[in-house]
């Protein structure tokens, strides 16, 4: 699963229409928007979790595949977690 931006979703706005400040999307965003995504036939999927926390389960995934002698698994999942291991992209909204 390969987390994606989304430049046309933005988070709750007021009744006035200006952005809430405190807005912590998080994991029923996520949800919302990953539904939205396989109703339009889109494959990739958004991650509510931090960066480390993607990138730890991708190396736990890696290490079970080893175990199990699955290089195909340990290979896909290492490349996951190498991927993630990067800065995060700056908040660009005024209200993040």
């Amino acid at each position: 699963m390969h987390g994606i931006s989304i430049g046309s979703v933005s988070p709750p706005r007021t009744a006035t229409g200006t952005p809430r400040r405190r807005w912590r999307g998080g994991e029923a965003w996520a949800r919302d928007s990953n539904a939205a995504l396989e109703r339009a036939g889109i494959e990739d999927r958004v991650d509510h979790r931090t960066l480390v926390a993607q990138r730890d389960e991708a190396l736990e995934l890696a290490a079970a595949a080893r175990e199990r002698g699955d290089e195909g698994a340990e290979l896909r999942e290492t490349v996951q977690a190498v991927e993630l291991n990067c800065p995060p992209l700056p908040q660009l909204s005024s209200g993040a």
